[in-house]
C-alpha cells in the first residue's frame, strides 16, 4: 500500500507517468475477467447441458447463483482491499477464478457446478472491477475520470475478444481442453 500512497506524491518525471502502464494493465485484467467473468456464462451454457445431461434451468441457477454471490462478494472484497490492498487481492482472485475454470472441466455432479460457481464468484469479484478501480484512484488524481473511462472499456473489449475466443477453443478442442486453456489464461 505504501507504493501505491507513494505514486501520488512523487514529483513528476519526464517521460511516462507510471500510472499509465498500471491503467494499461488494469484494461488487460478487466478484458479478461469481464470476458470470461461476465460474458462467457453463456458460451459454457450449453456445451455444460450437453456434457452432463442438465437441464438449462439447472446450469444457469448456478450463473443466478454466481452473480449473487459476486455482488455479496464485493461489498467484502472492498474491506479487503482497504486492508491489504489491491495487488494480492487480483492475484488470490485470479488464482481461484483460474482454479475454478480447471475443476469445472472436472465436475461430475450438479452439486458440484454449484460449488465451483461459487468459488468463481468469489474469485471474480478479487479480481475484477473493484480491484482495479481502487488501485487507480490511488494513481491518479487529476485524470482520474480519462484513465477510468479508459480502462473500463476493457469490460466491453472482454466480451468482443474472450466471447470468440471461447466458442473457438470449445468448439476446437471440446469443453473440457477448453475450460483447462481457459482457466490458465484468466
Amino acid at each position: 500500500m505504501a507504493i501505491e500512497r507513494d505514486a501520488i506524491s512523487a514529483a513528476p518525471r519526464p517521460g511516462i507517468f507510471y500510472g499509465w502502464w498500471i491503467g494499461l494493465a488494469g484494461t488487460l485484467i478487466l478484458i479478461v475477467s469481464s470476458g470470461l467473468g461476465f460474458y462467457g456464462h453463456g458460451v459454457i451454457l450449453d456445451p455444460l447441458c450437453q456434457a452432463h445431461g442438465w437441464s438449462k434451468g439447472s446450469v444457469s441457477w448456478a450463473v443466478t447463483l454466481y452473480f449473487l454471490t459476486g455482488g455479496i462478494s464485493g461489498m467484502i472484497v472492498g474491506r479487503l482491499i482497504d486492508r491489504f490492498g489491491s495487488r494480492r487481492l487480483l492475484a488470490i482472485g485470479s488464482l481461484l477464478v483460474g482454479a475454478a475454470f480447471v475443476l469445472l472441466s472436472r465436475i461430475t455432479a450438479l452439486w458440484q457446478l454449484y460449488a465451483v460457481y461459487l468459488l468463481m464468484a468469489v474469485g471474480w469479484s478479487a479480481a475484477s472491477l473493484i480491484p482495479v478501480s481502487a488501485l487507480l484512484v490511488n494513481w491518479f488524481i487529476l485524470k482520474r475520470g480519462r484513465v477510468m473511462s479508459l480502462v473500463t472499456c476493457g469490460l466491453s473489449i472482454g466480451g468482443i475478444v474472450m466471447v470468440p475466443l471461447a466458442t473457438y477453443l470449445i468448439a476446437r478442442y471440446g469443453l473440457n481442453s477448453a475450460l483447462t486453456v481457459l482457466g490458465v489464461i484468466y
